[in-house]
């Protein structure tokens, strides 16, 4: 295994690899987040900024569904090391987008060590940035949801997995998120191997975010056939109109990163998945934004300088968080990926990128495509799996003399026209237009 190294892209597109501790290849795993351009501190606008909590909501057809009150969810995120800053960062977050306050207080916000008491670890910067990106992605998208961050003492597999037991064993814990990964040649010891990994429980893992690990390497967890492997993509503006209104690609590998994917050998085949190629266990499984370029705009207070400790932050380990707040306020059923191939007509099927390079018979695992396929899985996620919720995809609306599906455009004359919709509050990004 490699070293661990963060990704800083510099104003001028640069990439440079700032030195950090080395991992061995003894169970030690890395946070997956890599880091984008600075950002600006959050202000109104007529229309949510990118890397915002309105517009992930609106690229992904959560808008409504991000207003749900899923107070009695919790979603567990599972890092290494503390973060002091925790709380209090969050907040200031949480307050810069409108969302509401989730404190210790109140009970909404929880921190604890992998043996679920208040003794922590010490700090880590590297891994401080990766909780203030989980913690804000899970807020991007679920405002209301409750959070439990447990904090493992070391970045040992057998570390983070003992935090991972821990919070499937946490009462009104639903989900559960791995944001990091270890590249490994065979099962890391300790880790969950059953389907689902906890039971009752969503596990979702980052793919990685160094491509395709190879035909003797996987990403682990998210290798693991019980959990939902988390892979990246670009998201943007689309390029011609649609209604959607966003385009999205698979995080293609450059050389230094890019999403991850691969073929798990020491896994037979989940009978969902389509037997193409892979003779095992093939993942991702659903994916979400992770290009730092396209990522979520973070605070972090041990970040930037000292007047601005806004950054922008992606990878794997943006898509993760994104995929199991998307589960909280969906109720999907999550405790393993199965729900998603039988769903994989409301999801948004992503056609182009790739993770590297791989075998002709397997080359579905590095190339996005129609269908299934490694860097994507069966598409990113959706609010169109929620029946009776309006969207691009959502139900029919009645209205004038017509039925329409799939708009919300009841009838246009030449001088104008008739929509039904809904202006769905969340505080900064309250402004609509048309």
């Amino acid at each position: 295994m490699c070293g661990a190294q963060a990704l800083v892209l510099r104003s001028n597109g640069s990439l440079v690899r700032p030195h950090v501790s080395p991992y061995s290849a003894l169970g030690r795993v890395r946070p997956a987040s890599t880091r984008g351009v600075a950002a600006a501190e959050p202000a109104g606008a007529s229309a949510p900024d990118p890397g915002t909590p309105g517009y992930l909501q609106q690229a992904y057809d959560l808008a409504y569904l991000a207003q749900k009150d899923a107070s009695n969810d919790t979603v567990a995120i599972v890092d290494a090391f503390d973060d002091p800053n925790a709380e209090g960062d969050l907040a200031t977050y949480r307050s810069a987008y409108g969302l509401p306050p989730c404190g210790s207080d109140t009970g909404c916000f929880q921190k604890v060590g992998q043996d679920g008491s208040s003794s922590l670890p010490g700090p880590s910067q590297l891994w401080e940035q990766e909780i203030s990106l989980d913690l804000d992605a899970v807020s991007a998208i679920c405002p209301t949801c409750h959070i439990l961050l447990v904090e493992a003492k070391s970045d040992a597999f057998t570390d983070l997995e003992a935090a991972m037991a821990r919070a499937a064993k946490t009462s009104g814990v639903k989900q559960i998120v791995a944001s990091w990964w270890g590249t490994a040649s065979d099962v890391p010891a300790g880790l969950p191997t059953g389907i689902p990994a906890f039971p009752g429980v969503a596990t979702v893992a980052a793919t990685g975010d160094e491509g395709y690990a190879g035909a003797d390497q996987n990403n682990y967890p998210a290798a693991l056939p019980g959990v939902t492997a988390a892979g990246g993509t670009s998201l943007a503006a689309a390029a011609a109109p649609g209604a959607r209104g966003f385009g999205e690609s698979a995080w293609s590998f450059n050389g230094l990163t890019g999403g991850g994917s691969g073929c798990d050998r020491h896994f037979e085949r989940p009978a969902y998945q389509p037997a193409a190629g892979c003779v095992g266990r093939a993942y991702a499984d659903l994916s979400a934004d992770g290009n730092p370029d396209t990522g979520l705009q973070v605070y972090d207070s041990n970040s930037g300088d000292s007047q601005n400790h806004w950054i922008v932050l992606g990878g794997t380990s943006l898509a993760a968080p994104l995929i199991a707040a998307y589960y909280a306020i969906t109720g999907v059923d999550g405790t393993t990926p199965q729900w998603a191939y039988g769903d994989a007509g409301a999801l948004n099927d992503v056609l182009s990128g790739s993770t590297g390079a791989c075998a002709a018979s397997i080359a579905y695992i590095c190339n996005a495509g129609v269908g299934y396929d490694g860097p994507t899985g069966v598409g990113s996620i959706s609010g169109s799996v929620v029946t009776g919720a309006p969207g691009i995809d959502g139900p029919a609306i009645p209205g004038g003399d017509q039925t329409q599906s799939n708009t919300y455009t009841q009838s246009v004359t030449t001088h104008g026209a008739t929509i039904a919709a809904g202006i769905y509050r969340n505080g900064l990004d309250t402004h609509w237009w048309i």
